[in-house]
């Protein structure tokens, strides 16, 4: 019987089998093992979360919207004396809770337009009294969710007014009523513009004095309450990564930074260890990305600050 020598035959296989396990472990040098250690290892992952979950829940909208006052003018019911003519521009009244008017720009005429703000009514005969207060333009109530205009003159056309809105609660998009008494469009007339939204941080959005508005603990229903509870409640970062937040701002309002960074931690409530950042190791590597926002206040003015989140 003819017997055959499969010993060049073992050797193939053995080279096959090699040469497997090597594509394999190329395969899992290039391709697998640089996207595991990204997921470990690449800061941009703490970056966009910083930016998500920090940064983005303190942003907020101001709304500069324009009213043009087309016409209003007095009136003489069954020929008597002049009556006014009274234009009310407010929010819808389940909206009333959400948003505020903190500003009324007059057009380029100033306040010597003819257009007066009233205040209040009294109850004997109705008769309207405009306010005395200055500026001009005034708000009907402590709430500021209306406004209520007659005419000083006999008439006032073409009379152009910028309103700045601030939202207090974010839910709805703002939406407006134009009221006239009476409801004649050949005394009272008005129209809406195209809005204007401001968008930025709320100024501010913690607090780094006493005198300052408000904080980012205030900002954040209370839960917010130091580093630990930023750190695992809202960054959801893991034991082994620390952090910090500085910010640079622009505290004289002529668009030049003070130059000094301040952590956001800096401040006089934040007494336990817990409620900032540890120390940076000498030996840490220490990733910082520079992030350039505009501070938004209740009136819609703008002023440059940045952020720098430093992690290890």
């Amino acid at each position: 019987m003819l017997r055959l020598n499969k010993k060049g035959i073992t050797h193939v296989d053995w080279a096959i089998s090699m040469g497997i396990f090597i594509i394999y472990v190329s395969f899992l040098i290039i391709f697998i093992m640089p996207s595991l250690l990204k997921t470990q290892f690449d800061p941009s992952t703490l970056f966009d979360s910083f930016e998500k979950n920090f940064l983005k829940p303190l942003e907020w909208t101001v709304v500069k919207i324009p009213l043009n006052i087309e016409k209003l003018k007095k009136y003489k019911p069954g020929g008597g004396l002049d009556m006014d003519v009274v234009l009310d521009f407010e929010f819808e009244e389940s909206l009333k809770p959400d948003y505020k008017f903190t500003k009324i720009e007059p057009d380029n005429d100033g306040p010597n337009n003819g257009l007066m703000t009233v205040k209040n009514e009294l109850g004997g005969g109705g008769q309207l009294i405009p306010t005395d207060n200055q500026p001009k333009f005034d708000f009907v109530n402590q709430d500021q969710d209306k406004i209520r205009f007659n005419c000083e003159e006999l008439s006032c056309e073409d009379k152009l007014l910028k309103f700045t809105v601030a939202s207090l609660e974010r839910k709805n998009e703002p939406k407006y009523l134009i009221k006239c008494e009476p409801e004649d469009v050949d005394f009272c007339k008005a129209s809406i513009g195209i809005e204007e939204e401001i968008n930025g941080v709320k100024e501010k959005p913690f607090l780094s004095g006493a005198n300052e508005s408000a904080s980012f603990k205030e900002y954040k229903d209370g839960a917010f309450s130091g580093y630990s509870i930023l750190k695992t409640d809202y960054l959801k970062f893991s034991d082994n990564l620390n952090f910090d937040i500085l910010y640079l701002e622009d505290t004289n309002n002529d668009g030049v930074m003070d130059g000094s960074k301040r952590s956001i931690f800096d401040q006089s409530g934040f007494t336990n260890p817990q409620q900032k950042p540890p120390t940076v190791p000498d030996n840490a590597n220490v990733f910082i990305k520079e992030f350039k926002r505009f501070y938004v206040n209740e009136f819609g003015d703008l002023k440059p600050v940045v952020f720098y989140f430093e992690t290890w």
